[in-house]
C-alpha cells in the first residue's frame, strides 16, 4: 500500500506483489493509478484508513506527512493497519537533503527530518527501525 504520493514508487512493486493499492489524503486530492488498466486509487482521510486491522504486509507512505493532527495520528494509523511482521518504508525528505531545500519539489514543503527525529517518532508509535537509507533518487512521475 502507498499512502500520499506513493505511486511513482508503487510500480517497482507490481512484479512481486499480490495486491497493490495507492491511498491518497483528500487533503492532498487524489490521481488515477494507474494509468491504464484497472484503477488502484483511493482517495482517504488519514487517520481513518478504510482498511481492517492488521491487513497489511507493507506501507510505504510519502508526502503524507502533514495531516491535521500531525505526524504522530498517521503513524498510529499505520500501526494499526500492517501486520505485526509488516514493514514500513518512510519517504520523507532529509533535514540536510537537497529535495528538502527546493520548492519545486513535492518535498519542499513540510517538515524535514533528522534521522533522530525519525527514530524517536517511530519508536514513540510503537515501530522499530531496522534499516536505514539515505537515497537521493526521486522517480520520475
Amino acid at each position: 500500500m502507498g499512502l500520499g504520493f506513493a505511486v511513482p514508487y508503487l510500480g517497482t512493486f507490481r512484479g512481486e506483489a499480490a495486491r497493490l493499492g495507492a491511498l491518497m489524503p483528500a487533503s492532498q486530492g487524489a490521481v488515477a493509478w494507474p494509468a491504464s488498466g484497472n484503477g488502484h486509487t483511493v482517495m482517504v482521510e488519514e487517520a481513518m484508513l478504510p482498511l481492517p486491522d492488521a491487513s497489511i504486509d507493507r506501507c510505504s507512505p510519502c508526502i503524507a506527512w502533514r495531516p491535521p493532527n500531525g505526524p504522530e495520528a498517521l503513524l498510529r494509523e499505520m500501526w494499526r493497519v500492517l501486520t505485526p511482521e509488516g514493514r514500513l518504508l518512510l519517504i520523507v525528505p532529509n533535514r540536510r537533503g537537497g529535495w528538502a531545500r527546493m520548492d519545486s519539489t513535492p518535498f519542499g514543503h513540510g517538515r524535514p527530518y533528522s534521522r533522530g527525529q525519525l527514530e524517536r517518532l517511530l519508536t514513540d508509535s510503537l515501530f522499530t527501525p531496522i534499516e536505514w537509507t539515505n537515497a537521493l533518487y526521486m522517480p520520475p512521475l
